[in-house]
């Protein structure tokens, strides 16, 4: 999607989430790479997991590292060319709406999210940090229509005890 396009469909009185993909960087094009954008009535911020560890907090987690809707790195050693993303599904809400419950949830994920020191190409990955956002709000049946592709690996990665 492009990143005008994004800016268009931003409502400043909303609280909106988004959930994105791209193909993964080459030689693994073929699988998806999934992120998550969210919007506090206009102030932006996108949340993901990268395969290369967060200097600044010694995880995976990386918050704003590159624009809302823009895919990632094509080549893993060259800053361009980037893929072009894919919009998978969107809500959006007022002060009380399940958008504002999962923005609140997204905010804190760095501490909670389970995987956050741990990255792997099957899992856990940026699929699996998606996919655990969606899987904490299974009750609601606008999230449970909500599906990430088929080629999203990780996104089904569980722990095992």
């Amino acid at each position: 999607m492009n990143e005008n396009l994004f800016k268009a469909i931003i409502n400043k009185n909303l609280y909106q989430i988004f959930f994105f993909d791209c193909p993964a960087s080459i030689p693994t094009q073929f699988f998806r790479h999934c992120w998550i954008v969210y919007s506090k009535k206009g102030e932006i911020t996108r949340k993901e997991t990268l395969p290369m560890k967060n200097r600044k907090n010694s995880n995976y987690m990386y918050t704003d590292v590159l624009l809302p809707a823009r895919g990632i790195r094509c080549f893993l050693p060259l800053k361009k060319p980037k893929w072009e993303s894919r919009l998978i599904a969107q809500l959006k809400g007022n002060e009380n709406s399940l958008a504002k419950k999962i923005i609140d949830f997204v905010e804190k994920s760095e501490e909670n999210y389970p995987y956050a020191n741990k990255f792997c190409f099957l899992g856990p990955n940026c699929n699996t940090y998606v996919q655990w956002v969606l899987d904490n709000f299974q009750e609601y049946e606008e999230i449970r229509q909500i599906k990430l592709p088929w080629n999203a690996v990780g996104k089904g990665y569980k722990i095992r005890k």
